[in-house]
């Protein structure tokens, strides 16, 4: 009877975590944050913890450690398995999905509204990027919905508990993404009383403890290492040594805003232009309707909605991390409360027009149409990313390279082990673990990445498209080659493989 019960969620569920890891193998990318986080946990898993997480938008500035010690089960149930680490993540984010079918239930009486709003919410492009790329951003996603759920809850509940976890899930959004999550953390707090409706100085207290012990190992950090995120956070608000002036900022920042919106929403496709247009129109029709609603049951909960949604903007018009510039993943999970607005807008349109027959059907007609394209993209999108993919540097490729140029060397004996390698951002830590860890799987020789006068047969690895355009690669490729004859080479997607000998 229970599984009668929950059928549609239970085929929900199961669909949203099939359309996410099918074709992994070919699906996953490698690349230098993956790469720096691999070693991160190595060194865990040694004995050595760590106080700080991954680099943040603010030069000299660290995230808390949230990523790596929820990673961390993944490396040592996968024996470091870069596979085992990446799918690790990808379960973590599918706890989004009841988060999701949760959200749409409790906002939308209808059951068609609230299960086709869920269903969008798991299937739209920036939701499925945001599982697919393993970087720390992918955590926003869940944390913020925990957020945001708590901070309801702690409303209708009366409940403090709920308030503390609500600004609990939001401190752990600042290990996820800092640039982010900031934008919600002080006007929130400053909101307090209007959350619970009463001023309450335990509320505030509670609060400021939670969010304190978020902050504890970065504390701990600093204590350590002289207050150096201090000094950089004060060099970077006190000094204007941004890349970007401040009138470049002004004029670029609203068209960054709207294409990292576009992003989230429909992804990356220039086969419906008209589409976000609409979609922005009927996110502000949306959001005036949701501060129109009349029971007193979902007031609240719409006004939260259009809070989350709209609070960012005009903050981000002043953002100056990573030294002015702007990056769409700043945004990676603000799907979530916009979906809602353009759900709203649609069945206040249809509610509005239903007592005239003409009305009804042009409304539903266009209604019909928004999602029939919002549902093309989606697919277009899953298609091109998850079933068809064409992974020229993803993750299966990198390995095979490693495992070619592991043959190359079994084949020359007792020669040392080297090899160069080369991407176009010069991060190699990436390469670097995947040669360890297959040396330790394999019980092999961890290559060198340092070539000595002595050596009379190295390798390289390149990873760049197009070699004729870096000057810079020109000058290291021939540094690598100097004295030497190429003898074997093998092109492996992008990847290019040589073996040299003097």
């Amino acid at each position: 009877m229970r599984a009668q019960r929950y059928w549609r969620f239970i085929l929900y569920f199961l669909l949203g975590v099939g359309l996410r890891f099918w074709n992994f193998q070919n699906t996953l990318y490698f690349i230098y944050d993956q790469g720096r986080d691999a070693w991160v946990f190595d060194k865990i898993a040694q004995g050595h913890p760590v106080l700080v997480g991954p680099t943040s938008g603010l030069s000299g500035f660290f995230l808390g450690p949230l990523w790596y010690y929820i990673g961390l089960p993944g490396y040592v149930l996968s024996q470091g398995n870069p596979y085992g680490i990446c799918l690790w993540y990808m379960a973590i984010s599918c706890v989004a999905l009841p988060l999701y079918w949760y959200l749409a239930h409790r906002l939308f009486k209808e059951r068609f509204w609230a299960i086709l709003l869920a269903i969008t919410l798991a299937i739209i492009p920036g939701s499925l990027t945001a599982s697919l790329m393993i970087w720390n951003p992918l955590l926003s996603v869940p944390l913020i919905l925990g957020a945001f759920i708590g901070l309801w809850q702690s409303r209708i509940r009366n409940s403090r508990l709920w308030l503390t976890l609500g600004f609990l899930c939001l401190a752990l959004t600042l290990q996820s993404e800092f640039a982010y999550a900031i934008f919600f953390i002080v006007p929130l707090f400053l909101a307090i009383p209007w959350i619970r409706q009463k001023f309450d100085w335990k509320d505030f207290a509670a609060v400021v403890l939670v969010t304190g012990v978020t902050l504890l190992p970065q504390l701990g950090f600093e204590g350590r290492n002289q207050f150096i995120m201090t000094k950089s956070l004060l060099k970077n608000l006190t000094e204007s040594t941004g890349s970007v002036s401040w009138e470049q900022q002004f004029r670029q920042r609203p068209t960054q805003l709207l294409e990292a919106t576009q992003h989230i929403l429909i992804g990356d496709t220039n086969r419906a232009p008209y589409l976000f247009p609409i979609l922005i129109l009927l996110i502000l029709i949306g959001g005036y309707f949701a501060l129109q609603e009349k029971d007193n049951k979902h007031q609240f909960l719409w006004k939260l909605i259009v809070l989350f949604a709209f609070l960012p903007y005009p903050f981000y018009l002043l953002w100056r991390g990573n030294n002015g510039y702007f990056f769409w993943y700043y945004l990676t999970c603000h799907f979530v409360f916009l979906l809602p607005l353009i759900f709203r807008a649609c069945q206040k349109i249809v509610q509005l027009t239903n007592k005239n027959q003409t009305w009804t059907i042009i409304s539903s007609a266009f209604i019909v149409f928004i999602f029939l394209n919002i549902g093309a993209i989606s697919w277009s999108n899953w298609y091109g990313t998850s079933y068809n993919v064409i992974n020229n540097a993803g993750l299966y490729k990198m390995i095979s390279a490693v495992e070619t140029l592991n043959q190359w060397h079994a084949e020359d004996g007792d020669q040392p082990f080297v090899v160069r390698t080369y991407t176009a951002n010069v991060y190699t830590e990436q390469y670097d673990y995947l040669f360890a860890w297959y040396a330790r799987k394999n019980n092999l020789d961890i290559p060198s990445t340092v070539q000595s006068p002595s050596d009379k047969t190295w390798y390289i690895l390149i990873e760049v498209s197009d070699r004729s355009a870096k000057v810079l690669f020109d000058k290291w490729y021939a540094e690598a080659t100097t004295q030497g004859r190429l003898v074997n080479q093998q092109q492996i997607g992008i990847l290019r493989l040589e073996k040299w000998q003097k």
